[in-house]
């Protein structure tokens, strides 16, 4: 019950849930640069396909890093026997998993601004850039720290 309690709470407050919904707050309040982004990627769909390669790159990123943090070998196999690890393991696949979600939403995003110019289509841009980039950190950060503790 406490990993189940632990992996919503993981989903539900984390920086990647707020890089996800900040900009469709900020849409709802102040929706004209949103309309211009969703001009300029109108006029010039080029742009479009340059931003949806984005949190492509972040999943990847995010993939390696997880796999190279999860793997274990040399020091990293006290990592195994570490009664938390479980913990770690999630974060990783829950990150994994924001980056293939913000994937997803830009590829919706494109959709949407090809479709009907709709300016909801940039905020949803914006949403899944800064998502996939602050899951691509959660992953960073927690590789770092591993490091430093295991002195690699």
């Amino acid at each position: 019950m406490n990993r189940l309690i632990d992996i919503i709470r993981s989903v539900l407050i984390s920086p990647e849930m707020l890089c996800l919904v900040l900009p469709i707050g900020i849409w709802t309040y102040w929706p004209g640069p949103f309309q211009f982004v969703t001009t300029q990627i109108y006029a010039d769909f080029k742009w479009g396909v340059g931003a949806a390669l984005v949190p492509t790159g972040f999943f990847a990123s995010s993939y390696n890093l997880g796999t190279d943090l999860l793997s274990p070998h040399g020091a990293r196999k006290v990592l195994l026997e570490w009664p938390d690890y479980w913990m770690l393991k999630s974060r990783v696949v829950m990150a994994v998993i924001f980056c293939g979600v913000a994937v997803f939403v830009v590829f919706f995003a494109l959709y949407l601004i090809a479709e009907s110019k709709a300016s909801l289509g940039a905020a949803l841009l914006l949403s899944g850039w800064l998502s996939a980039f602050a899951a691509l950190c959660s992953v960073g950060l927690a590789r770092w720290k591993i490091r430093e503790l295991l002195g690699e």
